[in-house]
């Protein structure tokens, strides 16, 4: 039996014995799960030391680190080891507590590594022993061991790793490890009773390279083949008629075997609609009292965050290859959620599995964040408290509000989970709401500090409990959130002060979600801080505070709460509710100081109201319901009959209810919702108001703004407050061929009508007001550019390439020296450009006619007639052309009578302007000074093919003294 020495067995000693000897003589770079440390967790990696001294030593004298530098160690604790003993080091990076065995760093796994011994001595310490160049992991659970011989120590892979135990000698390289077993099928799933569907044999085989008498066994349990596991028999392949799961890898006396293959054929009882999702793994990890992640979390006071090692797999569809298979690690996850009968699992990929597969690379949210598909970790969650109600409130609520509006949140849709074969019922695959969501939705960003809010109760006495606000720190430092609070904290402070601290729109977005949809257990709960920080100089993104939503699950209508409930008043006077620990001082600070600010309310009643008459309401929010409804409902059905709900929500009619039941507190709440906003800031009535609502969808424009906030659909059918100030405007894509021109507005049945794209305001004292946008056509010109890429053009409107697919220039001459072309933004009218871009055609749209042109533009405009070279009127005439020769778009000289057609543009040169060659083109190669009597001078002169010539009688571009110039010397 393997003898593991801990902390128990260590005995307090206070000096150090001379001919103690402590050396390194065993690693792991990636424990999956050859060992278990202290805390029944599975390290990442770990290192056995050994006292090959015959006298114990203190620990505590000695610091262990992957650098040569002993101010970089990490120092081991006051713990002793016997002469002739092993102690294991867990490398993991938990090394907080000084008299543990666990590290602050883990051992690299997919690179060559170092790892240093440093002993104390009088000055620093002094290394007593090393590795360098430990290779790279061959495969996870492979360990790196030292083998004494008659020539020396050497290094090499175990055949068997002996933490805590004498080595066995037996070491290999990495070139005598065995291969995956072949499967004839890949996994898929099959729809129980499809009639098109036959049952097959599948067959294990062995890899390309393999020795011939290796033998391969296999599991179907979950659980990881081991010498001793059932051997495959190719005379015996495996049928598959039913749902099984197949673990193997390969056994070989004197070569080592990696983690094995897995592949799940599962029988579903019902056509898919959802992804499935199938683990396997060992099921004593799930479900042993001692050791299984289920019996060991059963509610916020009991749980454990052990991790556990799985091969995850997701299908899509029936018949198909799994999306991904892979390595991985989950553990539960949750705070009250875990009494759950099904229970929420973080699933975690890295590198230590497989530096191939170190992520999840899958759009998991297609619909919802396309192009994301680079995962850390993702969640399979059970509906958190909603577990026995509608269980998807907090996917609905996020999901509307994330659709549309800015915000960080949590992606997800429902999915099926099978655990070594066996259903387990329904969970939803959504985003994070740690740094792995920044990681995810910000182009791998990782430098950045991130605090996490959260609530927990302190028992003070038999009858009294006190509410403790959180702020846990999960990324970075607390330096800048530190003084980000003390700003808050003080009152006073403008909008843009806030803005320069923290994204105040998107925070706006979060408390509104929340409050209207009168989530209570926000803002002293559930909410996360973040910010790139100074380390970071890759994203390009603000050094200021962002939020990522999390949790709402206490929101639309939990427990019963009916859709009045004041959330709003609740920030000012908590006390006057049941429900109000989430709403403590510290939490609401923030929102309460933002909104003692004007700009800031004025911000915050707008974006509730737009909200509210936009998707915030029944038909947005149960066109969400619908959507999740549509996807799950058969699967509801069948993972109420596995956990079954003790709040009568288990039949398909039941369900059906608890959806219709929501819809109808969403289409409710925005009434009580304007009442609690008029009445905390002593606003107006709430004045009914449509927006293009008789309009066809085919006359919508394209972009409809309230005071700034874009309308999703172009439709608005809410209220708002009277007397407010509101500033409406129509915009139109620069490829539409209507505009807006005015707007229809009836007010109580009175119609009138403003001309103008913009229509500013104050909402009236009536009973209705109605507002509908006149569409005309589209004044702005197009411009087509053709398969070389740039066209010359101008017009009779000024014009705004701002943020447009092309780019105008306009021609200058430089100190008199040179022409070249400056790229232009807002043009006035009847302006030559040159513009380029991909082929296509392109409307631009018109510009303020206020819009002016500083910089002397050498090119002439034809926007309103077409225009004919004349003889001899001492100008130089060119047009643009695509020259064959140099591949590229440049101007040439044109000839009497040649005409440019209108809408065009030329380069008009004065003589003394005007080059004697008949191309220009604007580049390093072409943009030439030219030669007079200023500027000549008197070196040599070459030609371009680097020959002598006479630089008086040249005519053309030449080089003199290094520069290239032409001569223009009459």
């Amino acid at each position: 039996m393997k003898k593991f020495f801990t902390a128990a067995m260590l005995l307090a000693m206070t000096t150090l014995s001379a001919n103690a000897q402590l050396i390194i003589n065993e690693l792991m770079q990636s424990n999956v799960e050859c060992i278990m440390d202290d805390l029944t967790e599975f390290p990442d990696s770990w290192v056995e030391l050994y006292n090959s001294g015959t006298t114990k030593v203190n620990l505590k004298d000695y610091w262990l680190g992957t650098q040569a530098e002993f101010n970089k160690a990490w120092q081991l604790p006051d713990q002793e080891v016997l002469g002739g003993h092993y102690v294991i080091i867990y490398c993991d990076k938990e090394g907080t507590d000084a008299n543990r065995l666990h590290t602050d760093f883990r051992l690299e796994s997919n690179k060559v590594g170092k790892l240093y011994l440093f002993q104390k001595n009088e000055n620093n310490g002094e290394i007593v022993d090393q590795l360098e160049n430990i290779p790279i992991m061959p495969a996870p659970d492979v360990a790196y061991g030292r083998k004494t011989t008659d020539d020396g120590d050497i290094w090499n892979y175990e055949l068997t790793p002996t933490p805590g135990d004498p080595d066995t000698g037996d070491v290999v390289d990495a070139t005598q490890i065995l291969g995956a077993p072949v499967f004839s099928h890949k996994g898929l799933v099959v729809r129980e009773g499809d009639p098109d569907f036959t049952p097959f044999y599948l067959r294990l085989s062995l890899p390309e390279g393999a020795p011939n008498s290796a033998v391969i066994r296999y599991t179907e349990d979950g659980s990881e083949p081991t010498a001793t596991s059932t051997k495959y028999d190719n005379d015996k392949p495996i049928y598959i008629d039913g749902t099984k799961v197949i673990r193997a890898k390969l056994f070989y006396e004197g070569w080592l075997s990696p983690v094995s293959t897995a592949q799940s054929y599962i029988f579903h009882p019902r056509s898919m609609t959802v992804p499935i999702i199938s683990i396997l793994t060992k099921q004593a990890y799930i479900d042993d009292a001692t050791i299984g992640i289920y019996p060991n979390n059963t509610g916020k006071d009991n749980k454990v965050d052990w991790r556990r090692p799985i091969n995850i797999e997701m299908f899509t569809s029936e018949g198909s290859e799994s999306k991904f298979n892979q390595l991985g690690e989950t553990r539960i996850q949750g705070g009250q959620s875990r009494a759950n009968a099904l229970k929420s699992m973080a699933i975690y990929a890295n590198k230590r599995f497989d530096p191939n597969n170190n992520r999840f690379n899958y759009k998991f949210f297609p619909d919802q964040k396309p192009g994301i598909k680079k995962f850390k970790s993702f969640s399979l969650r059970d509906g958190g408290n909603d577990f026995e109600y509608l269980y998807f409130r907090d996917l609905i609520i996020q999901r509307t509000m994330g659709k549309n509006t800015d915000l960080d949140w949590q992606a997800g849709h429902a999915a099926v989970l099978y655990i070594n074969g066996v259903y387990m019922g329904m969970l939803n695959i959504r985003e994070r709401s740690n740094a792995d969501n920044i990681y995810s939705n910000y182009d791998g960003l990782e430098d950045i500090d991130m605090i996490e809010i959260s609530h927990e109760q302190e028992k003070v006495n038999w009858y009294t409990t006190v509410d403790k606000y959180i702020e846990e720190l999960k990324e970075g430092t607390l330096d800048n959130y530190n003084l980000f609070v003390t700003f808050y904290s003080q009152t006073g402070h403008s909008l843009a002060e806030y803005e320069q601290w923290m994204d105040v729109s998107e925070y706006l977005n979060i408390v509104i979600m929340n409050l209207f949809y009168a989530n209570l257990d926000f803002p002293g709960n559930n909410i996360v801080f973040w910010r790139p920080n100074e380390n970071d100089t890759k994203s390009g993104l603000p050094k200021r505070w962002r939020f990522i939503a999390k949790d709402t699950d206490f929101g639309l209508g939990l427990y019963g709460r009916s859709n009045s409930h004041n959330t709003i008043d609740m920030l000012y006077n908590p006390n006057n509710y049941n429900d109000h620990w989430a709403f403590s001082e510290p939490a609401t600070r923030l929102i309460k100081n933002m909104l003692q600010n004007q700009d800031i309310l004025n911000m915050f009643i707008d974006k509730c109201c737009v909200y509210m008459g936009d998707f915030m309401n029944g038909t947005g929010t149960g066109e969400m319901i619908d959507i999740i409804k549509d996807e799950s409902l058969a699967e509801f059905v069948a993972h109420r009959e596995k956990n079954h709900s003790t709040k009568g929500i288990n039949s398909e009619q039941e369900i059906i209810n608890a959806f219709n039941n929501a819809k109808s507190w969403a289409e409710g709440r925005p009434n009580y919702f304007y009442d609690y906003i008029k009445d905390q800031w002593n606003l107006g009535t709430a004045i009914p108001v449509t927006i293009n609502k008789e309009l066809a969808t085919s006359d919508l424009p394209d972009e409809v703004l309230v005071n700034g906030i874009k309308l999703t659909q172009s439709v608005f059918d809410g209220k708002l407050f009277q007397g407010r100030s509101i500033k409406l405007e129509g915009n139109t894509e620069f490829a539409n061929d209507k505009i807006v021109t005015g707007w229809e507005i009836t007010t109580d049945g009175i119609t009138d009508t403003k001309e103008g794209a913009t229509y500013n305001f104050n909402v009236p004292d009536c009973q209705s007001l109605s507002i509908n946008a006149i569409m005309g056509d589209n004044p702005a010109p197009q411009i087509a550019i053709g398969q070389y890429g740039a066209v010359s053009f101008s017009s009779i409107y000024p014009l705004d390439f701002t943020n447009q697919p092309v780019n105008a220039y306009i021609v200058t001459a430089k100190n008199g020296n040179y022409f070249t072309k400056e790229q232009v933004y807002k043009v006035p009218a009847e302006t030559g450009l040159v513009v380029e871009g991909a082929q296509g055609t392109y409307r631009i749209p018109i510009a303020d006619s206020s819009t002016s042109l500083e910089v002397n533009n050498l090119l002439q405009s034809t926007a309103t007639a077409p225009f004919t070279v004349p003889e001899n009127d001492g100008k130089v005439y060119y047009g643009l052309f695509y020259s064959s020769e140099k591949e590229k778009v440049g101007f040439k000289k044109m000839k009497a009578n040649e005409s440019i057609a209108e809408g065009k543009s030329y380069l008009c040169l004065s003589e003394n302007l005007a080059l004697e060659n008949s191309e220009i083109f604007f580049d390093d190669a072409t943009t030439i000074q030219r030669v007079n009597n200023d500027t000549w001078t008197d070196g040599k002169a070459y030609n371009l093919n680097g020959q002598r010539v006479d630089k008086n009688n040249y005519k053309g571009v030449m080089i003199v003294n290094g520069k290239k110039v032409i001569n223009n010397r009459k």
